[in-house]
C-alpha cells in the first residue's frame, strides 16, 4: 500500500480540523455562546489536528529512513581488499596500519 496519499490525507484532515478549530472558536466569540459540534471544542479539533500533523511527519520519516536505508548501511561497511590482491603478501607494515585502523 502507497504511504504517501495516507500521509497527504492525514495532512487534509489536520488542516481542515485546525481551520474549523478557528472558524469555530470565532463563532463562539461573536455569538456569545458556547456550542459544540458532535460533542468537540475548538481545543478538541486543534489537538486532533496536532495529532495527525505528527503522525503524518512520523509517516513521511519513517518512509525517508525505509527509502535510505541501503545507503546508510553500506556507509558504514569495512572495505574489503580487492580480489587481485589475495594472492599477494601482506606486508608487516600494512598489517600494523589494518589492524591500527580497525580499532
Amino acid at each position: 500500500m502507497p504511504v504517501l496519499p495516507l500521509i497527504d490525507l492525514l495532512i487534509l484532515i489536520a488542516w481542515t480540523g485546525l481551520m474549523w478549530s478557528f472558524v469555530h472558536k470565532a463563532l463562539w466569540l461573536a455569538l456569545g455562546s458556547t456550542f459544540t459540534v458532535l460533542g468537540l471544542t475548538p481545543y478538541d479539533f486543534v489537538l486532533g489536528g496536532g495529532v495527525c500533523l505528527l503522525f503524518a511527519l512520523a509517516l513521511a520519516a519513517r518512509t525517508w529512513i525505509k527509502a535510505n536505508e541501503p545507503a546508510l548501511l553500506n556507509r558504514n561497511r569495512p572495505s574489503f581488499r580487492s580480489a587481485e590482491s589475495y594472492g599477494a603478501p601482506v606486508e608487516p607494515e600494512a598489517r600494523g596500519e589494518a589492524v591500527g585502523a580497525q580499532r
